[in-house]
């Protein structure tokens, strides 16, 4: 096919192997964003491999994203040209090639403003073998941190926090997660979709973290609300994947943050 893009670059990130996240916003097309890798590439158009079931009609626009295991990471906007099979057994579907992409800069302390459900255990400084367990707000979280709201005020820099992730990021990792568990273990007995789910709301339980710094955010009948700024003691990846997850969400469905994330705070 002659280019009909004169002295069009293609971006130099794009390369054949490439591997993406396409997001939809129309959720009927797919619930979950889909992984697919760029298996030919021209000024007009990109290759990505897709399955059969997935396909969006010509000109619904997608929003494409590099993995984090990238050598760059960035993402870009773009609309489907139609699909095909490559080589006559290989469903793709066709997109159109971005003039421009958007490079983001990597760093492992991403942060985005989500609230999520936690529960927090600690030893009192000066109440040896004393230990309190708390429930608490989660918030502004990243792989090595965050800020957790408490009724409590902890006479202690150390806490275990165990966060509750949220349904649909547990789902689409463990939807990720099935196909392995069957290869590895063909004649298990258990789901091992609900295994999948299990293990995965475990990762986020008891995460070693400090006290980075601490102070009364509010008041309301019940009393003070503590803001405590928190650093993780080893990086979450975890935590770093549900940071991505909801920033998806946030592209999809547009930023969603409740003007009093403490309220329910115990």
């Amino acid at each position: 096919m002659k280019s009909t893009r004169k002295g069009f670059k293609i971006p130099r990130a794009l390369k054949i192997g490439e591997r993406f996240t396409l997001a939809f916003q129309d959720h009927d097309l797919s619930k979950f964003p889909h992984q697919g890798r760029l298996q030919d590439l021209s000024p007009e158009y990109l290759c990505i491999d897709a399955p059969a079931e997935l396909r969006p009609p010509r000109g619904t626009p997608v929003t494409i994203s590099s993995l984090r295991n990238s050598a760059e990471e960035y993402t870009f906007s773009s609309k489907i040209l139609g699909n095909s099979c490559l080589n006559g057994n290989l469903p793709v579907l066709l997109l159109k090639t971005p003039d421009t992409i958007k490079h983001k800069q990597r760093r492992s302390s991403f942060r985005v403003s989500v609230t999520l459900r936690a529960r927090v255990e600690w030893e009192e400084i000066d109440k040896p073998g004393e230990f309190f367990e708390k429930p608490g707000v989660f918030t502004n979280m990243s792989g090595g941190g965050g800020q957790l709201f408490l009724r409590q005020n902890p006479a202690t820099e150390k806490l275990d926090i165990s966060i509750v992730p949220a349904d649909g990021f547990v789902e689409e990792w463990a939807r990720r997660q099935r196909a392995n568990l069957s290869a590895k273990r063909p004649f298990i007995r258990r789901d091992p979709y609900a295994e999948a789910c299990k293990k995965i709301r475990a990762q986020f339980r008891s995460i070693n973290a400090r006290i980075v710094n601490s102070k009364i955010h509010t008041e309301d009948a019940r009393g003070p609300i503590f803001a405590l700024s928190i650093a993780f003691v080893k990086p979450q990846e975890n935590c770093y994947r549900l940071v991505r997850y909801h920033e998806r969400q946030t592209l999809q469905k547009g930023a969603f943050s409740s003007p009093h994330p403490v309220i329910t705070a115990a």
